[in-house]
């Protein structure tokens, strides 16, 4: 309890009702209670939990944590807002659940309302403003709209944005636009015509095809002047735009990088200023036009949108919302709301390799709006799928875990973590004396191949670290990059690698922390008292005593096996395992495969290790 006590502690000394003691608070949290209040009058103790379930399928997954961590800090805004300043307590959450203790006179039903305000006030942020973790916003709009170099495949979840904010979203793509030409050109040329097709184009052609967007600008819609594309694309004065073979020639000289760059940047600069100039005098002629037509934005006001994805939220006992079922049609994904949006691949990654399924045709509707914003949210954090990316991380690639570091210490761990791989990755025989934390204990253990198979092809830039709770000690999250699941599938399985990876995280957060790997953490389970506790597959285990055992499990194999270099690793793996499990059965498995090959001094150490095994394995 030493991660909540000295904050409540503090927040109890003020004023506090005789009838409230920690403990009581403390239970009720790990009782997971909606409500409960304390003493009378304005110093009146109400604790309070506002809870959302978690859907656990790989593509909201994600999602879902975000939203939940953007609910749960908007919400204690709301109820300072409410209460007052320094009235209200983050006591501790989990990935489902967060505890406010608020000192109040007002109703539980003014409580909800303010927190319900907040929530409509910052959902534009959840949408469109840069990461503040703080506040709950981990995405932005550039991974949204930077994965993307043609159109052919759905480049944003425009379904996803209420079309009361077509404006907002124009005015923020446009600015991302402007910034990508004085910032990343010409590298990301490909990117930005695809991005001005698709929000710009005025029909399906044009949207799917940057360069044929290009050519009507000049030859339909006379926004574009002919010696100006001519002179981007390096072509001769007067060439005829109107030509069959215009669009084969431009794109095969933007494909080639044969184009001027700084004229290419300036006439693309001005033509996002006329568009803006258009948008900005109350036209709509180039507000999204394809888009707007077709209805491709949700057509639900946000306060609608709101309340679908309060659905399923309770605070303080209290549905927030009362929304119901219109339709028999249930979300693919959830399967308990109602099914409003077609699918897509770029949210919902059906038929993910086929590049032209941009969506997904049917009768019905796919998905539903909350996990559609799920997705939204997911993208935004980790950047849009790609065949070559894998479509979403696993929850396997999600570790857990809490504890008392500062933002900043977040951030710096990042960090470290980042350079530490990056070494491991370049550095393959280092003197003792240079080697990491990481190098040193590969080395002793003999988890080099295992730990180079993890890491070789992990991109640092993909490694995330966020906070998601509240409280003094909040909930944290790691995630690791998609690599480290596709390419290691069977070492993550290994109990050798995840003891070892986990100790390993613990030197960096510090020996007060919990982890949690392939496991949920669960205040009604785990209790407030996780000091130092780490849980593997829902168990909770000691790494450093787990690693032991089995490295002297492993040892005995490595005595005895005769496949030390034909896949050595996976065999005394393997069969490490089956002697924990099966100790004298798959010791005289492995007398009777390698007798032939065992010599009398190997034969002699691997007896002297036999009757040390009952006492290491019963330990």
């Amino acid at each position: 309890m030493s991660f909540f006590r000295e904050a409540l502690s503090e927040f109890l000394s003020r004023d506090c009702p005789v009838s409230c003691t920690e403990n009581a608070i403390l239970q009720a949290i790990v009782a997971k209670v909606h409500y409960a209040e304390w003493g009378t009058g304005k110093n009146r103790l109400v604790l309070i939990r506002l809870s959302r379930p978690v859907q656990m399928r790989d593509e909201v997954f994600l999602g879902n944590l975000l939203l939940n961590s953007f609910l749960g800090r908007t919400a204690a805004v709301g109820l300072e807002n409410a209460a007052g300043p320094g009235r209200c307590l983050n006591l501790a959450s989990d990935i489902e659940s967060y505890f406010y203790l608020v000192r109040t006179d007002k109703s539980l039903d003014e409580l909800a309302a303010a927190a319900k305000e907040a929530w409509l006030a910052s959902l534009p942020s959840l949408y469109f403003d840069m990461p503040d973790q703080k506040r709950g916003l981990f995405g932005s709009l550039v991974n949204r709209l930077n994965s993307y170099r043609a159109s052919f495949i759905q480049p944003f979840p425009l379904m996803v944005v209420p079309k009361a904010w077509a404006r907002r979203m124009e005015m923020e793509v446009r600015r991302y636009l402007m910034k990508a030409i004085q910032a990343e050109w010409p590298d990301s040329v490909a990117n930005i015509l695809a991005n001005i097709a698709f929000f710009y184009g005025t029909d399906g052609y044009e949207v799917q095809s940057p360069v044929e967007f290009l050519v009507r600008l000049v030859t339909r819609h006379s926004i574009l002047n002919g010696p100006d594309l001519a002179r981007a694309v390096n072509l001769p004065d007067g060439y005829d735009f109107s030509g069959s073979g215009a669009k084969d020639l431009i794109a095969k000289l933007i494909k080639e990088n044969a184009f001027y760059a700084d004229e290419m940047g300036r006439m693309l600069t001005e033509l996002l200023q006329a568009f803006g100039k258009s948008i900005d005098s109350g036209s709509l002629d180039w507000l999204m036009p394809y888009h707007t037509r077709k209805g491709t934005m949700l057509d639900l006001p946000p306060e609608e949108v709101l309340d679908e994805v309060l659905r399923d939220t309770v605070i303080g006992g209290r549905v927030c919302s009362a929304s119901s079922l219109s339709s028999s049609h249930l979300c693919r994904m959830c399967g308990i709301r109602e099914a409003r949006l077609e699918g897509a691949t770029i949210i919902s990654n059906d038929s993910f390799t086929r590049f032209h399924n941009q969506e997904i045709h049917g009768k019905d509707g796919r998905l539903c709006i909350t996990c559609a914003l799920c997705a939204y949210l997911h993208i935004g954090l980790t950047g849009t799928a790609t065949p070559v990316k894998g479509p979403v991380p696993k929850r396997e690639n999600v570790v857990f875990f809490y504890s008392d570091l500062s933002l900043k210490e977040l951030l710096d761990l990042k960090d470290r973590i980042a350079e530490e791989i990056e070494r491991w990755q370049t550095s393959k025989s280092v003197s003792s004396e240079g080697e990491s934390p990481l190098q040193k204990a590969a080395r002793a253990s003999r988890l080099e191949r295992e730990l180079e198979a993890i890491l070789k092809g992990t991109d640092v830039s993909q490694v995330h670290i966020f906070p998601l709770g509240i409280g003094a000690s909040p909930l944290n999250v790691i995630l690791l990059p998609e690599s480290f699941y596709l390419e290691s599938k069977r070492f993550q399985k290994s109990r050798y690698v995840v003891s070892h990876i986990l100790l390993w995280l613990r030197e960096h957060l510090g020996a007060n922390s919990s982890l949690f790997f392939n496991s949920l953490p669960d205040l009604s389970r785990w209790g407030l008292d996780s000091s130092q506790l780490m849980v593997v597959n829902g168990s909770p285990i000691d790494p450093e005593s787990e690693y032991n055992r089995l490295e002297y499990l492993r040892e005995i194999v490595w005595s005895l096996s005769r496949h030390r270099i034909k896949e050595g690793l996976k065999y005394r793996m393997v069969v490490a395992e089956r002697m924990e499990q099966d100790p004298f059965g798959t010791f005289s498995h492995l007398i009777r495969e390698n007798l032939d090959s065992l010599s009398i001094s190997a034969a002699a150490d691997v007896c002297n290790k036999l009757y040390a095994l009952r006492e290491v394995l019963s330990g």
